[in-house]
């Protein structure tokens, strides 16, 4: 029962699922999510934290918009424009993008974009 389970403590997970009678995990080539079709190095700032993802309703690999937010030294909020794999619009604490505003500080952990 799931009443039953108390997660170990996040230093002592081990992810040993075999735990759970009747469990069986997939194959893994089944979780092939094809990620290695292009890698593009292009998001602002130099902060590999991530704390936030959001895209436009209609974004696709080759469509719309994706929002990203870092956190700590060198966070950056970058605007991807998916159709040309390009660096659309980006926000740090010395660069204001195109609002003219920048970051008013490195302690960033949500993002709510509105789009139409």
């Amino acid at each position: 029962m799931a009443s039953d389970y108390i997660p170990p403590a996040a230093d002592d997970a081990d992810f040993d699922f075999g735990q759970f009678p009747g469990y069986s995990p997939s194959p893994p080539l089944d979780a092939d999510f094809d990620f290695a079709l292009a890698v593009y190095n292009i998001l602002a700032g130099y902060s590999n934290i991530f704390t936030a993802i959001w895209a436009d309703t209609d974004a696709s690999r080759s469509i719309g918009k994706m929002y990203t937010l870092s956190y700590g030294p060198g966070a950056a909020l970058s605007v991807v424009r998916m159709s040309e794999k390009n660096l659309y619009d980006q926000y740090t604490q010395t660069d204001g993008g195109r609002a003219e505003e920048a970051l008013t500080d490195i302690d960033t952990v949500d993002l709510n974009v509105n789009t139409p």
